[in-house]
């Protein structure tokens, strides 16, 4: 993708993100909530298949595509554990990539024991709200944790791309944990969207950056 293309690519998904969000406040599609839902995420596989190849795209797309499922599920009525599945799938796959790409690092221990820290004091507050999901959300838990500290140990210049999004992936669900399942507030919903698709770009721009400078390496070892 040209970086021209890549700024028209750019501004669509945030143009998408901005409707979904309207959509949402305003309750404009009641029974069609899912369909802008996806859009943004459709661009991301859409960037993904036109960016990368091999098993890092295909672990990449398969995230997205699960990632997708679950937006829709969560967004029909008494579909919230298929949701959570789907989404579980996704932070494994993500997870499985993540280590592919790994290096064992300092920063990598770091990042690892603030993530597992913060889901631990998660966990401590939710799990008991939990009631008859507890032993389902528990295995997300589990899965989303997995995979940030994945994210952690990648010792190349788009690390902070996929660190952090792993990180805003685990802000966004606890969103959803606190709201579902402790105190329903106002604006969670629109906070959950917004770091939500905040991590998946970034998720998907870190690991497209770090597999495009690996296609690089090769030309410069030869130029």
């Amino acid at each position: 993708m040209t970086e021209r293309l890549f700024k028209y690519w750019l501004a669509a998904f945030a143009l998408s993100s901005f409707t979904y969000l309207l959509v949402r406040h305003f309750n404009w599609l009641p029974s069609m909530d899912w369909a802008p839902k996806i859009i943004p995420i459709l661009l991301l596989i859409t960037y993904a298949a036109m960016s990368i190849q091999g098993r890092v795209r295909n672990l990449l797309l398969i995230g997205l595509s699960f990632s997708l499922l679950g937006d829709i599920l969560l967004s029909l009525n008494g579909l919230f554990i298929h949701g959570l599945g789907a989404f579980l799938i996704a932070q494994l796959t993500y997870a499985a990539l993540f280590i592919s790409q790994a290096r064992i690092s300092t920063s990598g221990f770091t990042f690892a024991s603030i993530m597992v820290l913060l889901v631990g004091i998660a966990a401590w507050q939710i799990l008991p709200q939990t009631a008859d999901l507890k032993w389902v959300v528990l295995a997300y838990m589990i899965a989303i944790t997995t995979m940030a500290i994945s994210a952690g140990f990648r010792n190349d210049p788009a690390f902070l791309f996929t660190a952090i999004g792993a990180a805003i992936f685990v802000l966004s669900d606890t969103i959803i944990a606190i709201n579902k399942f402790i105190a329903p507030f106002e604006w969670a919903g629109i906070g959950i969207m917004v770091t939500y698709y905040l991590a998946q770009l970034m998720i998907t721009l870190g690991v497209c950056r770090h597999s495009i400078l690996q296609m690089r390496e090769p030309h410069n070892a030869s130029a």
